[in-house]
């Protein structure tokens, strides 16, 4: 599990860098990324005032992009929210959630003050007629509200890089299992995860039609006499949790799995 290349999975599912969303832009500390893997339409969110302040001045300097900055927080709510706010490490662990593990495996960052942020949603500005390439989410532990406030959003999303919690950092932070079972049931699937640095990660998940029509040409179903014959690999690449389950040793392999769940769940092979 090493660093997540976007680049590379761009290219390799032939994505078009058009329109890349972040929610929690900071400093701005990943627009050249986006500006590098191509981008030039970037529509950016920062509650914070402070931040949003410094975001501003970084962007003026991408004179060729249309850039949109907004100084507001994204949740499943319009109206207004308290947020956590810390300084040790410029803000960036700063949430609209209560910390909680965070001050046990953090120590040396102290959440000393709050502010009250605007909140809206991710449909409020999107809806269901503007695609984007890549959603950007880093949001501390308040990514699950983010994606239940953009449902209209998210039929046009190609691409979501977010970061993820193992452990709850955040008082009631969605934890990866349920993100991910989240998020597969609205059509996207887990294609990379970094490894754990500390009770969170970075995670990419990947609309799972693009995935199937990628699996359709690289690993084609078998057919023999008419019939679909059964693919390990394939079917581990069509159903992530699957080869986890299989990773972690939990599932003999694949084919077991098809046997006794996968084929009355309906699974595709």
């Amino acid at each position: 599990m090493g660093k997540i290349n976007i680049q590379q999975v761009l290219s390799d599912f032939e994505i078009n860098p058009k329109l890349v969303v972040q929610v929690g832009s900071h400093y701005g500390q990943e627009v050249k990324m986006f500006y590098d893997l191509g981008f030039r339409d970037m529509y950016l969110f920062e509650p914070n005032e402070a931040a949003n302040d410094v975001c501003r001045e970084k962007i003026a300097m991408f004179k060729d992009c249309n850039i949109k900055l907004v100084n507001i927080a994204i949740g499943n709510e319009i109206g207004e929210r308290e947020m956590f706010v810390e300084n040790a490490n410029q803000g960036q662990s700063s949430s609209l959630l209560e910390p909680k593990l965070h001050l046990e495996k953090f120590p040396q960052i102290v959440f000393n003050s709050k502010e009250t942020v605007q909140i809206k949603r991710l449909d409020d500005y999107f809806g269901e007629n503007k695609k984007i390439s890549l959603l950007y989410l880093d949001c501390q532990g308040f990514e699950l509200e983010v994606l239940k406030g953009g449902l209209e959003t998210l039929e046009n999303v190609e691409l979501i890089y977010t970061e993820v919690n193992f452990v709850e950092l955040y008082k009631d932070c969605v934890l990866l299992p349920e993100l991910e079972e989240y998020l597969f049931d609205k059509g996207f699937t887990l294609i990379a995860l970094e490894e754990d640095q500390g009770g969170f990660s970075n995670a990419l998940f990947l609309k799972s039609d693009i995935v199937k029509d990628y699996l359709e040409e690289v690993i084609p179903p078998a057919i023999v006499d008419g019939e679909t014959v059964f693919n390990e690999e394939r079917y581990l690449q069509l159903n992530p949790d699957v080869r986890e389950a299989v990773e972690r040793g939990d599932m003999e392999s694949g084919l077991f799995h098809y046997e006794r769940f996968g084929e009355k769940e309906g699974r595709e092979i």
